[in-house]
């Protein structure tokens, strides 16, 4: 496990109970996960890709994880990132204008991934069959310096009507591939340039893709 400076690991991962808030305002230790299970966190950003959770985030419904301004979100340093972000009808908020990634994706059943300026950075996107929508806000930057080419957004059919809507802009030079049953909306305007493919389900563009390369949509979708 590599170190920094100023941080401990702790293999445990948390587990937050009662309709609280919790905050952590100094970076010393880096926990093995995090389970949300009632009220909310609220915690600095990561100290030089040193995040606060390496393992598994889970964000229940009702709760809430907001991440402050300055440092680099969940971080970016293998082994100090979270595994995977796993939004079930909560919400995780970013306040800053910084880009973080993850290794194992977000994967969402309803619920929130919100921000203002904060630039969300993955190259995943996975929802669960649900009765309520799983929504993105906010600028969400595809970045191809981690080897990728394409941003996969798997959504599955459930029971509302759009299963995933996008709402912020979709920037950087990778493309998206939606694949999976359900109805993916985008409302923003998007400027990411690489190319658009749908290989299942639905997309509908309500805002624009105007600099994208290319779309393709592959029988059956």
């Amino acid at each position: 496990m590599p170190g920094s400076p100023d941080t401990s690991y702790n293999a445990s991962a948390i587990t937050k109970e009662g309709a609280g808030t919790m905050e952590f305002t100094t970076h010393s230790w880096v926990w093995g996960g995090l389970n949300l299970n009632n009220g909310s966190i609220i915690t600095a950003g990561g100290n030089g890709g040193f995040g606060f959770f390496s393992g598994a985030v889970n964000i229940n419904s009702g709760t809430t994880l907001t991440i402050n301004s300055d440092g680099t979100g969940f971080g970016y340093n293998n082994g100090w990132k979270p595994s995977s972000v796993n939004i079930v009808g909560g919400t995780v908020n970013g306040g800053g204008n910084h880009v973080w990634g993850i290794s194992g994706g977000v994967n969402m059943t309803g619920g929130t991934l919100s921000s203002a300026s904060y630039q969300w950075n993955f190259t995943d996107l996975n929802t669960v069959a649900s009765s309520t929508t799983s929504t993105v806000t906010g600028a969400l930057n595809i970045r191809g310096d981690g080897g990728y080419s394409t941003m996969v957004i798997n959504v599955a059919d459930g029971a509302a009507e759009t299963d995933l809507l996008m709402s912020g802009n979709i920037t950087g030079g990778p493309g998206i591939t939606k694949r999976g049953a359900g109805q993916l909306v985008l409302s923003g305007t998007n400027s990411y340039s690489g190319n658009t493919t749908v290989e299942a389900g639905t997309l509908v563009v309500n805002g624009s893709i105007a600099n994208a390369t290319t779309t393709t949509v592959q029988s059956g979708a």
